[in-house]
């Protein structure tokens, strides 16, 4: 029995580590999913950037081809 007690014991300290394992590579993976979302909306400013110059730099062209 107590053997069996032994066993079951450490079998329960390796689902802990394990859950604790989980729970790590949960939170990295949500801090991951935080950086894209980041990353996205930088592109989104960056692409509205572009958008916004486009106009612009077609501006000067006409101005410079006068």
């Amino acid at each position: 029995m107590k053997s069996a007690s032994g066993t079951i014991k450490s079998a329960s300290g390796t689902l802990n580590s394990e859950s604790a394992t989980i729970k790590s590579a949960s939170t990295t993976m949500k801090s991951v999913s935080a950086t894209m979302q980041s990353a996205s909306g930088t592109l989104n400013t960056v692409m509205i950037i572009f958008t916004l110059r486009k106009p612009v730099t077609a501006l000067y062209i006409n101005l410079f081809s006068i």
